[in-house]
This record gives structure tokens, sequence and C-alpha cells, in this order.
């Protein structure tokens, strides 16, 4: 497996033995498929071998807080969220705030 990251150092390409790659990408969703949520940064990861993707959902924080197929409508039924809990934080939705 090789692995390719970005000047950032995130990332940004996966190559297995036979060729076939998953890379990193800005989403862009198409016709009939959900829209990255207000706020956060979504990055589909698409593969060479079936031209499939899925999309990974990060707060403001850098957190993974959702994976979803886009493929699956614009309101994926192949989704999963995901939630961080911390004593000095309050979460308000998906969003959670933090004492510093």
């Amino acid at each position: 497996m090789t692995f390719t990251f970005s000047s950032d150092g995130s990332l940004s390409a996966m190559v297995d033995a036979s060729g076939d790659t998953l890379k990193a990408q800005t989403y862009v969703p198409g016709a009939g498929q959900m829209a990255c949520p207000a706020g956060d940064t979504c990055t589909a990861w698409v593969s060479s071998a079936s031209g499939r993707e899925l999309v990974l959902v990060m707060d403001l924080a850098g957190q993974l807080v959702e994976v979803f197929d886009p493929a699956s409508g614009s309101s994926p039924v192949n989704a999963v969220s995901f939630a961080y809990s911390d004593s000095t934080c309050n979460w308000t939705g998906r969003r959670r705030t933090c004492a510093r």
C-alpha cells in the first residue's frame, strides 16, 4: 500500500498493489445528493476501481462527525454519525462548545 500526503500533511491518496486508488477530493454533490452541512468540511474519497465514493464530514474543530454514501440520496440511508463527549463541553445538535 502506498500513501500520498498533501503539503499540509493530510492524507490525499492510497494505492494498493493492484494499482487501485482511493483519492481525496472536495465533495461536490450531484443532483439528488446530500449537500455538505453548513459550516462543515466534506471530503469525498473516490475509488478508481468502482468509481464509488464515501464522504467524510469534519466539523469546525476538525473532528469526524459523519460518513455517508452520496449515491444513497439527499437523505442518505447509508450514513453514520459520530459524537464526542467531554465534561467541559456542551452540545447543541451536532455542534460542540468547549470551555478553554
